[in-house]
């Protein structure tokens, strides 16, 4: 649940029919209880609906007669589930599900992973019923996921990066300082990854499964993918060809020394696109100066 805290319906549509319908699949394979959709009540609005959810509900027969096709392509990833879903095939009916608290993990881990897991008896090929030999307790949700929500509220659309809306370093500080603002702990970044993360860029959070990286991983996929040597090619070809008298010609009415603050604005946001190795004062000292010296005279003749 905590992974997806951040989530909103607007979230879940984002991702499309596809993505949608593989989340919800994977979700019940793992043991979580996700409601049939219909035209009243959308998929992502089911989905959105199951993240407010304290304590799963029960599994009934009905949601297995629902379900039969997901469950039988699986794989079923909760031991649990499994078993009950082995009683209702062979019996038609289940009995004594226990309310589960729902610790939803990211696509990729074991829904159960951190819970006791039910004993298969030694021999079942004739039984007709199965019953656990444990009782799953529930699990306790830590509160990186009160602190991830707000980071969410925190964030604008503007301040997230879809792949094509500026540096990703850049987008990355800005997510930072907001985890920073509300407290997050540092190994829970990785979680809060995908609240500064919209469109192409969150379709690639989740088509390379970086729930299961580390947040360094995560970031260097999104990084690598969206801001190759190509990106970072076009990024020192707009740098080159920024010049003051350009710049005092695109903004007409501004004062020259509003001109000049336009020019170091969009250097600076250029910066973060360059290749590492460029991202130094000096670079950026040079390039201001070489772009001033011998234009400030042309520039205050423009700006009059």
């Amino acid at each position: 649940q905590e992974d997806f805290a951040d989530f909103t319906v607007d979230n879940f549509k984002s991702l499309g029919t596809a993505k949608l319908q593989q989340l919800r699949n994977f979700l019940k394979c793992g043991g979580v209880r996700v409601p049939v959709n219909d035209r009243q009540k959308t998929l992502p609005k089911v989905l959105s609906e199951v993240l407010l959810e304290e304590i799963q509900p029960n599994w009934t027969s009905d949601d297995f007669q629902t379900s039969y096709t997901i469950l039988e392509k699986g794989p079923i990833t909760s031991p649990y589930l499994k078993l009950k879903y082995n009683e209702w095939k062979a019996t038609g009916k289940i009995t004594n599900v226990p309310l589960v608290a729902i610790a939803t993990p990211a696509p990729t881990e074991s829904t159960l992973a951190t819970t006791p897991h039910p004993v298969l008896p030694v021999n079942t090929a004739h039984s007709s019923t199965i019953q656990p030999t444990t009782v799953i307790q529930p699990t306790v949700a830590t509160g990186s996921g009160r602190l991830i929500t707000e980071v969410t509220r925190n964030y604008s659309d503007d301040q997230k990066y879809d792949g094509t809306n500026g540096s990703f370093d850049l987008k990355l500080i800005i997510f930072r300082s907001i985890c920073d603002r509300v407290e997050l702990p540092e190994q829970a970044l990785a979680r809060a990854f995908p609240v500064m993360l919209k469109g192409l860029a969150l379709n690639q959070y989740f088509n390379n499964q970086l729930s299961n990286r580390s947040f360094d991983e995560a970031c260097q996929s999104i990084r690598n993918f969206f801001e190759g040597p190509g990106y970072q090619r076009r990024v020192l070809d707009e740098w080159n060809s920024i010049d003051l008298e350009s710049t005092a010609l695109a903004n007409p009415g501004k004062t020259i020394f509003e001109v000049i603050q336009l020019l170091i604005n969009k250097l600076r946001d250029l910066q973060y696109g360059l290749s590492p190795s460029l991202r130094t004062p000096e670079f950026f000292h040079n390039k201001l100066i070489m772009t001033c010296q011998g234009s400030v005279t042309n520039c205050m003749i423009t700006c009059l």
